[in-house]
């Protein structure tokens, strides 16, 4: 077992760790851990953060209902929104 999850790190070996370094999958589950308003400010902080704020899963836990209209932005109405489902079908 790898010495991170078995709880026994040292302190070396915990200030050596880079976020950037993390697969995908535990970036978003620590993004996860945010609100809303905190996912959006994390989605400006670089591409590869914006690119894992655009994956659908992480937003299916925030109810946009309760969001103040001001604080959405296009941007994040397309990510909840499926587009395919505004555009009628033309035959």
């Amino acid at each position: 077992m790898c010495a991170c999850f078995s709880g026994h790190m040292t302190h070396d070996e915990i200030s050596g760790l880079q976020f950037s370094a993390l697969p995908p999958e535990v970036k978003l589950r620590v993004f996860a851990l945010l609100s809303a308003t905190e996912r959006g400010v994390a989605a400006r902080v670089c591409r590869d953060w914006r690119a894992l704020m655009r994956v659908p899963t992480l937003w299916s836990d925030i109810d946009t209902t309760t969001l103040p209209v001001q604080h959405i932005r296009i941007h994040e109405i397309v990510l909840l929104i499926d587009k395919r489902s505004l555009i009628p079908d033309v035959k």
